[in-house]
């Protein structure tokens, strides 16, 4: 299941493109040198390198964001917090957290009809 990947670019994309709705794109520049990208559905652009919502607490939460709020996606959460062998969301670092939130966000859109 994709929602068991652990922390890394993979688990990265994956909810780039299904939480967030964002589109891989690559560039190059005068010189040639490429570049990764991810463009939402706004126009706006982040590069790949500087977005990592399953270590980065403030990623994670913005992917949240783009979740419809529901009791299941509660129910969700604990779960994947206790998976992660944690009882209370604070007695956990920010980097699990992180990656919590994110199998979270990609099993509740996953779910939705």
């Amino acid at each position: 299941m994709m929602t068991d990947l652990p922390a890394g670019s993979k688990l990265a994309a994956l909810v780039a493109t299904k939480v967030m709705e964002w589109k891989s794109r690559t560039m190059r520049n005068k010189w040639g040198a490429i570049s990764f990208w991810w463009k939402a559905p706004d126009g706006s652009q982040i590069k790949k390198e500087n977005w990592y919502p399953d270590t980065d607490i403030a990623a994670a939460w913005e992917a949240l964001d783009h979740v419809p709020k529901s009791d299941a996606l509660d129910v969700i959460l604990v779960e994947e917090i206790r998976r992660l062998g944690y009882e209370k969301l604070h007695h956990m670092p920010s980097t699990d957290v992180a990656l919590a939130i994110c199998r979270a966000a990609l099993k509740a859109v996953e779910a939705e009809p």
